[in-house]
C-alpha cells in the first residue's frame, strides 16, 4: 500500500499498464474474443469487512463511461495478469464493473484458508459490502468454474435479491461426491489440489499443475 492510498484510505483507480494492454489484447486475439467497447481503470486491494472481523481483498475494474452492469468472481486462486485477463477484462471491456475478490486466506485476504468452511458467510459478507459502494448499479451477476463455481453454489444458498444470474461451470455444489466419487475416497485428486493450493502464491497455481 503507498504512503498517500494509507493516509486516505481510499482506492485509488489506476489506468492499465501497458504489459496489461499486450496481455489483454493477445488473449483477445487467442480466443477470438470481440473489440473492446470501452477501456477501464482499475482500483486494487480494497478491503471487505466480514461479520467475524477479518477483511478480504479485491480488484475493481471500472469501464470508463456508463456501466451495463457489475460481475462478481471469488476465487482462491488470485488474480495475476493472465487469470484477470480471462475473467475479468473481457468483461470490463463489455462495459460491466467487474470486482475479483479473493478468497479468505489467499492472496494478502484475512483469515485461514479452510476450503468450503466459511465461502457462505463471505459470500454473503462480499454482497453486504457490494450493497455499499456508490457505483454499484443494484444488480449484479456471478460467473466463474471449479471453485469459482463453488463460491456461486455457497452464493446461492441465500441468493441476495441483487442477483441477476449465475453462470456456474464445471462445478460440483456437494464437494463430498467428488471426494467419494464411486464410493472411494479420491485420495490422488486431493491430495495434488491441496498441493497446488498450499504453494500456489510461491509458485503460481498453473506452475504447480
Amino acid at each position: 500500500m503507498t504512503a498517500s492510498r494509507a493516509a486516505t484510505s481510499m482506492p485509488i483507480a489506476e489506468a492499465r499498464t501497458r504489459q496489461r494492454r499486450a496481455v489483454d489484447a493477445a488473449l483477445r486475439r487467442l480466443l477470438r474474443l470481440p473489440r473492446p467497447k470501452t477501456d477501464c481503470t482499475v482500483s486494487r486491494d480494497l478491503r471487505i469487512p466480514t461479520r467475524d472481523g477479518v477483511e478480504l481483498l479485491a480488484d475493481h475494474y471500472a469501464p470508463i463511461g456508463a456501466a451495463a452492469g457489475t460481475v462478481l468472481v471469488r476465487s482462491p486462486y488470485g488474480f495475476d495478469p493472465i487469470f484477470a485477463a480471462l475473467v475479468g477484462n473481457p468483461f470490463a471491456a463489455s462495459g460491466f464493473h467487474v470486482v475479483l475478490a479473493r478468497c479468505r486466506g489467499t492472496f494478502g485476504s484475512g483469515g485461514v484458508f479452510e476450503p468450503l468452511i466459511r465461502e457462505i458467510d463471505d459470500a454473503a459478507d462480499t454482497v453486504e459490502w457490494l450493497r455499499k459502494q456508490s457505483w454499484f448499479g443494484g444488480r449484479f451477476a456471478t460467473v466463474g468454474g471449479s471453485y469459482m463455481g463453488f463460491t456461486q453454489w455457497a452464493l446461492l444458498m441465500d441468493p441476495p435479491p441483487e442477483l441477476a444470474a449465475a453462470v456456474i461451470a464445471v462445478a460440483p455444489h456437494d464437494f463430498s461426491r467428488w471426494m467419494y466419487f464411486g464410493g472411494a475416497f479420491a485420495l490422488k485428486d486431493c491430495l495434488a489440489w491441496t498441493d497446488q493450493v498450499a504453494y500456489q502464491e510461491q509458485f503460481g497455481f498453473f506452475r504447480t499443475l
